[in-house]
Order: C-alpha cells, then sequence, then structure tokens
C-alpha cells in the first residue's frame, strides 16, 4: 500500500471517531449501548473492519498507521465506558426515585383501641367513690349458697330467692380467697374481726372434705345438693353482695368498699335482660352513720356522672338484707324533669336500690347492731350505659360490633 492509501485509512478511522462518539452521545439507554458497542467495538463491527487494512500497508506505513488505529480504539473504549457509568447512574436514580419514601409526608397512624364502655362506666364510677374514701374490692364469682343468700338473710325457703335464680355447680368447692382491701394488702394478712371465719375462708372443717379436698355431693330430686349444710350450695353469684359479708368478716369498722364485678342469673335475654351483666355495689358500715350519708353519697355519684342539675329521689323499695329499703331515681337527663320518651313521661329515672343494713346481716357477722349501724346500695352497669348512651339493648354491649362500641368513646 503507498503513502496515499496509509492517509486514506488514518482518515477513516478519524472519521469513525467522529461518526461513533456523535452516536454515542445519542444513545438513550444501556440496551442501546450495548448495540453501539457491537457495532462500533464488536469483533466484526467497523473499527475491526478498518483494522485488518493494515495488513495491506507496507512495512514502513504500518507503525503510524497502527498507532492512529489504537489510539482511535482506546478513545471508543473510554467514551463507552463513560457512557455506560452515566446511563447506569441514570438507571439507579430512576429506580431510587421510584422508591423514594417522602419523609416529610405523616406517617400511617396506628390504629388505637378503646375500653369497653362498660368498664369506662365502671372506672368512673370507681373514681366517684376513692374520692369519697372507699376502697374497691373483688371477690370470687362461684360462691357458696350461705354468702350469696343465708347470710344476706334470705335462708332456702326465702321467696326473695325466686327471683335470682342462678346456675349452681356441682363437685366443686368455693374458691378460697380473701377480699383485696387495702387494709389487708398493706398488713400483708386479713384479720379475723368479732370471732368470725376470715372472708375467703372455706366453712368446712377437713374432717368433712371428701378425697382430693372436694365438697362430697349428693344428688337429691336430680339436682345436685352439698351434703354439709355448713358449706351450702355451690353457685355463680347472683349479686356483689357476698362480697358485703366477705369483708365484714374480715374487717372491723369502720368499713368503705366499693365492690364491682360480674354477677349471673339464669334468665331469658332479651333487650332489657341478660344471663350475665355487671353490678357495682358499695358498702359503709360505723357507729354513726346514718341514710343521710347514703343520699348524699348516691347524689354526689349522679351529678358527677350525669351534671350538676340532676335531683336524686328515694321511693320506699324492699330488699331482704336491708330495712329500711328504697329504690334511688335520678332527675331525667333528657327533658330535664319534664316528662319525655326517656323517662316514660315520669321526669325520674330508675337506677337502682338502697337502704340500711338489715340488723340481722349485721348479726351474722359478728357486729352489734345497736352499736354498729350501715347503708348500702347496688345498680347494674349496663343499666346505667343504657340511660347514659341512649341505647335501647343490652345485647349490644357484648355483640362484638365495632361500629357500635366505637360510637361509645
Amino acid at each position: 500500500m503507498t503513502t496515499s492509501e496509509k492517509s486514506v485509512l488514518i482518515d477513516d478511522l478519524h472519521a469513525l471517531e467522529r461518526e461513533a462518539l456523535a452516536k454515542l452521545a445519542t444513545v438513550p439507554d444501556e440496551r442501546g449501548l450495548e448495540e453501539w458497542r457491537v457495532e462500533v467495538l464488536g469483533r466484526r463491527g467497523t473499527l475491526a473492519e478498518l483494522l485488518r487494512g493494515l495488513a495491506t500497508l507496507s512495512p514502513e506505513a504500518r507503525p503510524a498507521a497502527g498507532a492512529a488505529g489504537n489510539r482511535v480504539k482506546g478513545a471508543l473504549e473510554a467514551a463507552y465506558a463513560e457512557r455506560q457509568r452515566g446511563l447506569r447512574a441514570q438507571s439507579r436514580a430512576r429506580e431510587l426515585e421510584a422508591e423514594r419514601i417522602d419523609v416529610t409526608l405523616p406517617g400511617r397512624g396506628v390504629h388505637l383501641g378503646q375500653l369497653h364502655p362498660i368498664t369506662q362506666l365502671r372506672r368512673e364510677v370507681e373514681r366517684v367513690f376513692i374520692r369519697l374514701g372507699f376502697s374497691v374490692v373483688d371477690g370470687p364469682e362461684v360462691e357458696y349458697d350461705r354468702y350469696n343468700f343465708t347470710l344476706l338473710n334470705m335462708p332456702p325457703d326465702h321467696p326473695a330467692r325466686d327471683i335470682q335464680d342462678t346456675f349452681y355447680v356441682a363437685n366443686v368447692g368455693a374458691p378460697s380467697r380473701a377480699p383485696a382491701t387495702a387494709a389487708a394488702a398493706a398488713a400483708g394478712a386479713v384479720s379475723p374481726g368479732d370471732g368470725a371465719a376470715p372472708a375467703g375462708t372455706d366453712p368446712l372443717p377437713p374432717s368433712e372434705r371428701g378425697a382430693g379436698g372436694h365438697v362430697p355431693v349428693g344428688v337429691d330430686g336430680g339436682k345436685a345438693k352439698m351434703a354439709t349444710p355448713a358449706g351450702g350450695e355451690v353457685l355463680l353469684r347472683t349479686q356483689t353482695s357476698p362480697m358485703q359479708i366477705r369483708v365484714m368478716e374480715c374487717q372491723k369498722p369502720p368499713i368503705r368498699v366499693l365492690i364491682p364485678g360480674r354477677v349471673y342469673r339464669n334468665e331469658a335475654t332479651d333487650a332489657a335482660h341478660e344471663s350475665q351483666f355487671s353490678q357495682v355495689e358499695g358498702l359503709c358500715v360505723d357507729e354513726r352513720t346514718t341514710m343521710g350519708d347514703l343520699r348524699g353519697c348516691l347524689t354526689f355519684m349522679i351529678r358527677t356522672l350525669f351534671g350538676s342539675e340532676r335531683e336524686v329521689r328515694f321511693r320506699c323499695g324492699y330488699f331482704p338484707f336491708v330495712e329500711p329499703g328504697a329504690e334511688f331515681d335520678m332527675s331525667c337527663h333528657v327533658c330535664g324533669g319534664q316528662g319525655c320518651r326517656t323517662c316514660k313521661g315520669t321526669g325520674w329515672i330508675e337506677i337502682g336500690g338502697c337502704g340500711m343494713v338489715h340488723p340481722i346481716v349485721l348479726e351474722n357477722v359478728g357486729l352489734d347492731p345497736s352499736r354498729y349501724s350501715g347503708w348500702a346500695f347496688g345498680f347494674g352497669f349496663e343499666r346505667m350505659a343504657l340511660i347514659r348512651y341512649g341505647v335501647d339493648d343490652i345485647r349490644l354491649f357484648y355483640g362484638n360490633d365495632l361500629r357500635f362500641l366505637q360510637q361509645l368513646r
């Protein structure tokens, strides 16, 4: 090949460099970049075709043409590597932008639950009476007949038992648990008063218990009976009143306790009745406490929960464990006592029962009724919740329908 032919080859290499670099600058993505590499730098690419022409050059012309070819090849490879890094950086930037989290936006909050409406109301009532110096105590839901009925002035033949039919438990003894009074917790023990058995203790001595410590049980007329009358039948409590007996057995006056808890009745379920519900009772025993103190405490509770304009009235009522007994009502919070659908046109809404502790009940726990007097009250949390929230079916509280429960915050 002549010198002119060498110059032509070098010119072709320079032209290829210019065209390839111009085309490389317009490559949009890595796929296009790979196509450019195969076309220009591949084994059968345009650069390889030109460099094959070096074999036809004279030995004197080859060094200059070879140096020009190597320079062009190095420049194109360097431009390819630089463009490859740029396209990869752009691709990574797009991926990061697609996955980017905008930390300036508020996060998705965690949905917080809430206390059940009955629990909310229970805690409000507890706070009211804690302010009045009462202690909140708890007791067993599986109870002895003697605590649930007999010691509360309801012997086996008493007609008041008929309205508190409950569920009876066979082949099991009542739980042994002392009331969690503040004084007992602080002292670490319960001190019996007036020679009575400590609250929560088993009234049956070990010699009268069967194998494994169970109370002997017989069957009479198809109904399980406790074989020993000292203990009585075992049942699900119909009221929280048994804890009044247990507290008075183990604690000397003055006594001020509030007793909330779950109770059971063998009743058909409807809009106003449930076989399982929550109840609260209060008990105060001291040397000079009166029904005026009872009225004052109940008025304070009603006005705290329903507003300071509420009035409280007592109506004569009968409960075996109080004498005198009363039903207590509040003036209607909807119509202000003028008469409406909520209060059935009377202007008053019934809340619960109350009265002075019956002397026989005091004697049953070893307290002298000539020295001590006491008063008690009780009502159902569900009934008060129906009144407070304007709900017309007690079953809604236990239907587990969040659409309903979330409205009662």
